[in-house]
């Protein structure tokens, strides 16, 4: 067992949480069959993969807690290579272009993992993503991908996954190979993506024996493309639906009272027992698509269920000075236990983000900052807090 901390040091062996160590140094000094504790808060990764030690190291189980996602911050993103690996209850936050997440072992299992990233989401070479939500936010970029150029052959199950890619010409779900075969069987899933919500390709026209197909049940989906003879199921057919989700806010996207698929979804093997949020599957008389399970609160016995429809407060902690001579800026914010927040500086477009939130290379003149929390319901704070500043120039002969 190794333990990993917010505020855990760059060296030592993890193993109580006493002696909890950064993610990083948990991560690293584990073993074969190790479990690694994340503890509740906010990681800030800077400037490195999370890089396993190799592919001699195999079954490891990074975690946080059922219902209290760590969050990670990082640029680089996390990188797994060994195999039976298992990720769970972890956010993770990529500011980078290429890989959020990325696992390249075989038998690995992510399960109520969130994602966001300005590259790829989830790439995942074989096993399981279930209960997760994957975002992609980059040109070209995918939500959930399998592909690669190597010789193996690939089956990535996806099970109440909810793929968003809002980029140009991006892909909610991507199979891709040339010399491995890929097949992505998905039930339960939403996928949503500009350019296709399901993209198959056979790299440079895949060689002798290479199939690459992604097979879909029980999921939400309008748009397809399978090149070189690629097969995908076609929208519609089946139990499968193109009519749109209904979201209550597009941050972490859980489902609003409405959805089609909101019991809509059909359990297997494969599907888990709770959601995203560590919430029990099911809630109604199916389980739903997508991977979030829309949770209506018990009533008494005999009376009319209830619905969590009060939103969340905002309140700033910290801000920087009204006028200040500082190209730089620091908030600190905070919310009702459960809560997510997504922030806007100036007239850039709100994006998920954690407390504290840092502004740099600020230039001289007015900014604005909108900080909004979100509750465990998918209820938004319908008053953000907003504050505003000046950064002045500075004094001459300084």
């Amino acid at each position: 067992m190794r333990y990993a901390s917010p505020t855990g040091g760059s060296s030592g062996d993890c193993l109580t949480p006493q002696t909890a160590c950064s993610l990083v140094q948990a991560v690293a000094v584990a073993t074969s069959g190790n479990e690694v504790v994340v503890a509740p808060g906010a990681y800030a990764i800077a400037d490195e993969d999370l890089v396993h030690p190799g592919p001699s190291v195999t079954g490891l189980n990074v975690h946080g807690t059922v219902g209290q996602r760590p969050v990670i911050t990082t640029k680089q993103g996390l990188f797994f290579n060994g195999s039976g690996i298992r990720l769970a209850d972890l956010s993770l936050i990529h500011t980078g272009v290429v890989t959020g997440l990325d696992m390249t072992g075989a038998g690995v299992t992510v399960e109520r993992v969130e994602v966001h990233s300005s590259g790829t989401a989830c790439s995942v070479r074989d096993g399981v993503i279930r209960d997760s939500l994957c975002v992609s936010t980059g040109f070209l970029g995918a939500a959930v991908e399998d592909s690669g150029s190597g010789s193996d052959t690939s089956t990535l199950l996806l099970r109440n996954v909810t793929a968003i890619a809002t980029g140009g010409n991006s892909k909610a779900i991507h199979a891709e190979g040339t010399l491995r075969s890929v097949t992505i069987n998905a039930r339960n899933v939403i996928a949503s993506g500009t350019g296709n919500d399901v993209d198959a390709f056979k790299g440079g026209g895949g060689g002798a024996g290479v199939t690459i197909s992604v097979v879909l049940a029980s999921s939400n989906f309008v748009t397809v493309t399978g090149q070189d003879g690629a097969p995908v199921t076609l929208p519609g057919t089946g139990d499968n639906q193109t009519e749109p989700p209904i979201f209550a806010e597009t941050v972490t996207f859980h489902e609003a009272a409405g959805s089609p698929t909101v019991d809509h979804g059909v359990s297997d093997g494969g599907t888990g027992t709770s959601d995203l949020d560590g919430e029990a599957r099911p809630q109604g008389s199916a389980v739903d698509i997508g991977a979030d399970e829309f949770a209506v609160p018990r009533a008494p016995q005999g009376t009319t269920p209830l619905q969590d429809t009060t939103p969340p407060e905002t309140r700033l902690v910290k801000a920087p000075k009204k006028k200040t001579t500082s190209t730089k800026a620091t908030f600190t914010f905070t919310s009702e236990p459960g809560a997510t927040f997504t922030c806007a500086l100036d007239k850039r477009p709100a994006k998920r983000c954690i407390s504290p939130f840092k502004a740099k290379m600020l230039k001289q003149g007015k900014h604005r900052l909108t900080v909004t929390a979100i509750d465990a319901a998918g209820n938004a704070d319908a008053s953000p807090a907003t504050y505003r500043w000046k950064v002045m120039p500075k004094p001459s002969g300084r």
